[in-house]
């Protein structure tokens, strides 16, 4: 599958700081920037960082004028030329008047981009805050096992991480500001010196692609994912773990799901669900043609019912193929209807997986049972954020009630935004109304799929125990340690 397109927009970054270093910069051509952003609503200031409490003197400034423009000098001792710098929400702005095609860029000839800040503000829930200390204490000695400075410091009421030094290529820094927590880095030298052609030349696609990688990757490489306040990076970074490794075994893909554990033992089906998680997959292997409806691009695909029932090997403990025909096509007009569309969470990919037509038919001339659908082009590229070990597979035996229930218990608690999958085995066997007899059976069903997630690579070799509050190995978990559950963390990135 194609990587989606990266944007600063879709993923929630803003500029924060664009900054522009010139050997020379005569009197004449400091004057025509001054005037020129002057006219666009930019303050400007001289700053000399010779001086430890450097400060900024006022060169041309209008009370309107909302954004800045800074000239700053003595930068380090050694060089000696002058920084053209967007600080702040006035980064923000000269990058959208730069995607606007509103910048002269002639007044920049002689100079380098030379530092690019991002940031992304993680909005903080009132229950949230008081535990953020201990995120960056954390954080702080995860990333100095790394062999990377870090350092925790506080000030008045607010704590600030800050990640490498400014003279590296790329530091980062993370503190509190007005309810959110912020998450920022600062891009320079030779890493940011060769994306100045993509923003002179406007490649704005190809350049947020690149800074948004390096973005994301930088922090994935870094932070722990235990703590709640690293969900919006997990997001960002399990399609890349999805999409970019490939696999020897067969598997399955999931977005994230929402179905409550009450829900499964009322009206709710988990073999369909499961079903539809391998039909989305069958439907990638199949011939179609291209249609356009309303705009949209529509692949039309036609296929024999058998051969689905054959591929999904129809989850149904009978050897009456009659029966499993018809709980096939019962499975097929649920489709019809959308039915398996609300377990998922993300409103674009509810989009993608809707079926706007759906026919079965039975040929005059084979007697086959046929199926015609339309499927969105855009949900053939899309980006799935788990790929699984295909739990499923049926070939050989015919999985009982319970190895059913459990495999897809582990797909549902696994498929959620949070990094950490608590497995609450108590609550688990009450609401299934599980005998003592099949309880145990059960627990090493639970452990067996937690080996087999392990060497798939998709969760940490750490568990911890509910039962006494403490970790252990995986290779160390028995039915009696894991009675009152167990969580795992799922394995974002390799560092």
């Amino acid at each position: 599958m194609m990587l989606n397109k990266l944007t600063f927009e879709s993923e929630g970054l803003t500029v924060d700081y664009v900054a522009f270093n010139f050997e020379q910069l005569n009197e004449s051509r400091k004057a025509d920037f001054i005037n020129y952003f002057y006219k666009l609503g930019f303050n400007s200031y001289d700053t000399d960082r010779k001086y430890r409490n450097a400060f900024d003197e006022s060169i041309k400034y209008n009370s309107k004028n909302l954004y800045q423009i800074k000239f700053i000098k003595n930068i380090t001792p050694h060089w000696k030329g002058i920084a053209v710098a967007f600080p702040d929400d006035s980064g923000a702005y000269f990058y959208k008047l730069a995607k606007n095609k509103q910048i002269q860029w002639d007044l920049f000839n002689s100079g380098i981009l030379s530092r690019f800040d991002l940031n992304y503000l993680r909005p903080l829930q009132s229950d949230e805050v008081h535990s953020v200390t201990q995120f960056l204490r954390t954080s702080q000695e995860e990333i100095r096992r790394k062999r990377i400075n870090a350092k925790l410091e506080s000030s008045l009421n607010n704590q600030i991480l800050k990640i490498a030094s400014r003279r590296s290529s790329r530091c980062a820094r993370i503190y509190t500001t007005d309810n959110s927590l912020k998450f920022e880095i600062e891009l320079r030298n030779n890493l940011i010196k060769n994306c100045n052609y993509l923003l002179v030349e406007g490649c704005f696609e190809e350049l947020e692609s690149k800074l948004v990688q390096e973005y994301i990757s930088y922090f994935g490489k870094l932070l722990p994912f235990q703590y709640l306040y690293t969900d919006w990076l997990a997001e960002k970074l399990r399609p890349f773990r999805v999409n970019l490794k490939k696999y020897s075994q067969p598997t399955l893909c999931s977005d994230y799901i929402n179905i409550e554990l009450e829900t499964i033992s009322a009206s709710f089906e988990p073999k369909k669900f499961i079903m539809f998680l391998k039909f989305l997959k069958f439907t990638a292997s199949l011939d179609y043609k291209t249609e356009i409806f309303d705009g949209d691009s529509y692949r039309i695909v036609i296929f024999i019912v058998k051969d689905f029932l054959d591929v999904s090997h129809s989850h149904y403990n009978s050897q009456n193929e009659y029966y499993k025909m018809q709980k096939t096509k019962d499975f097929l007009r649920d489709l019809q209807q959308n039915l398996l569309v609300n377990c998922f969470t993300d409103d674009y990919f509810k989009s993608l997986v809707t079926i706007p037509k759906l026919e079965i038919y039975k040929c005059k001339k084979s007697k086959c049972w046929i199926t015609r659908m339309s499927l969105l082009e855009e949900f053939f590229d899309y980006q799935y954020p788990f790929k699984y070990p295909d739990l499923f597979k049926t070939e050989i035996i015919k999985f009982n009630k319970d190895q059913y229930l459990v495999r897809f218990e582990f797909i549902r608690l696994f498929s959620t935004k949070s990094a950490t999958k608590n497995f609450y085995l108590r609550e688990f066997f009450q609401q299934h109304s599980v005998s003592n007899k099949r309880i145990c059976d059960i627990k090493r069903i639970f452990i067996q799929l937690t080996q087999e997630f392990y060497q798939f690579g998709l969760i940490n070799s750490k568990v911890k125990l509910m039962l006494h509050n403490n970790y252990i190995d995986i290779e160390d978990l028995t039915t009696f340690n894991i009675s009152d559950g167990f969580i795992l963390y799922e394995k974002i990135v390799s560092k």
